[in-house]
């Protein structure tokens, strides 16, 4: 479930490396930003920016 996405990635603590389809607003996007803020090492593969939604997740990510 996507509960247990979540929560592996909120469990991350030194490095984080995703492929992610579609960013858009989704929980998993906020766990995404939230180990970056806590300065985990993120490396996300985002297929193709093909919404606003999903740029701004893009966005969102890199600057926290």
């Amino acid at each position: 479930p996507l509960h247990d996405f979540v929560d592996a990635i909120d469990a991350a603590k030194t490095s984080l490396d995703v492929m992610v389809y579609r960013a858009g607003k989704s929980p998993i996007t906020d766990a995404i930003v939230r180990a970056a803020a806590r300065r985990v090492n993120v490396r996300v593969i985002l297929d193709d920016a093909r919404t606003t939604e999903d740029v701004d997740a893009a966005r969102r990510i890199t600057a926290a």
